[in-house]
């Protein structure tokens, strides 16, 4: 099963949240079996995302460090500040009202939006070291 989620590009993350979707729409009782279980699964999976993002983060050695926070500026650059800045402009131009019914928020929201979650997945299976 392993083998066959990993011919699927982010497949460790999204078969489990597929399949979590599936139960939790035609079985919401299923998920319920225990303290730590009901938590996680009804509440919701932040706590255990952080966990992941933390337990990502120790693995950075002093000697990767450097060429981890290159790759992380850019990607920063590239995923945050650059979207954030069409955004402004696009509000500089358009007013606060947006463009055809859509807020300047909800634009920002969009286009800064991003899954930590799958980033790892796809670093993790496609990264190297770095």
């Amino acid at each position: 099963m392993f083998a066959t989620m990993n011919r699927i590009p982010g497949g460790l993350m999204l078969v489990p949240l597929v399949l979590g979707s599936v139960v939790g729409t035609f079985a919401p009782g299923a998920l319920g079996i225990g303290s730590f279980t009901t938590a996680l699964f009804q509440d919701s999976a932040l706590p255990l995302i952080g966990l992941l993002i933390f337990m990502t983060g120790t693995q950075v050695t002093g000697a990767t460090s450097g060429p981890v926070l290159a790759h992380a500026g850019v990607a920063l650059l590239m995923k945050s500040l650059i979207p954030a800045s069409v955004v402004v402009a696009l509000g500089s131009v358009v007013g606060l009202d947006g463009i055809l019914g859509i807020s300047i928020l909800a634009l920002l929201a969009s286009f800064d939006n991003s899954n930590g979650g799958l980033w790892l997945a796809f670093t993790g299976r496609y990264g190297d070291a770095r």
